[in-house]
């Protein structure tokens, strides 16, 4: 097996791309498989197509997709009410002294490693080429975890040094808002 390699996503990838999710979106993973991880926010082909488009979109290839991550400008994910509740909150957050803005920040997320790749090293690979493409547009990154998910949430705490800046309720759930300069 090849060692996985960190790309653009082309649309070619967009097919596997939502196989990956459909697997890991937390309303298809059965309860007892959650605290491995899962995904919150459904995207549609013509959506991928966008973040592709924009060059936004990222996966991580071996033999076959091993994973992906997906971030963009708050215009494009403010069509979900939960990025915009999320992003009222930012007067008065920073990070390392950078001011959380929907102007000079964007949308990190959501991000999926396939089950089977987990622990691999495949999260920092695709995390930092999606922050070395963002820093041409941007200063500062954000993203937020639903924190029932234990496991995505202490990878990107310990893994990736990202900071909690703020905590929200939302549909009844509580989530961390985390965020990283560029």
């Amino acid at each position: 097996m090849r060692e996985p390699a960190v790309r653009l996503a082309a649309a070619g990838d967009i097919p596997a791309v939502l196989r990956l999710q459909g697997e890991n979106l937390l309303t298809n993973v059965p309860e007892g498989q959650r605290p491995g991880g899962f995904v919150t926010t459904a995207f549609t082909p013509e959506l991928l197509q966008t973040l592709v488009d924009r060059g936004h979109a990222f996966v991580a290839m071996g033999e076959a997709l091993q994973g992906y991550a997906l971030c963009g400008a708050w215009d494009f994910y403010f069509q979900w009410p939960i990025f915009r509740h999320m992003a009222s909150r930012f007067p008065g957050l920073s990070v390392e002294g950078r001011a959380l803005d929907v102007r000079t920040s964007f949308q990190y997320g959501p991000v999926c490693i396939r089950r089977e790749a987990r622990g691999r090293g495949l999260l920092p690979l695709l995390f930092d080429f999606q922050r070395a493409q963002m820093a041409s547009e941007f200063s500062v990154g954000i993203t937020f975890i639903n924190e029932l998910n234990r496991r995505s949430l202490e990878a990107h705490e310990r893994k990736l040094g990202l900071s909690i800046v703020d905590r929200f309720d939302y549909l009844g759930h509580r989530f961390a808002t985390l965020a990283f300069p560029c």
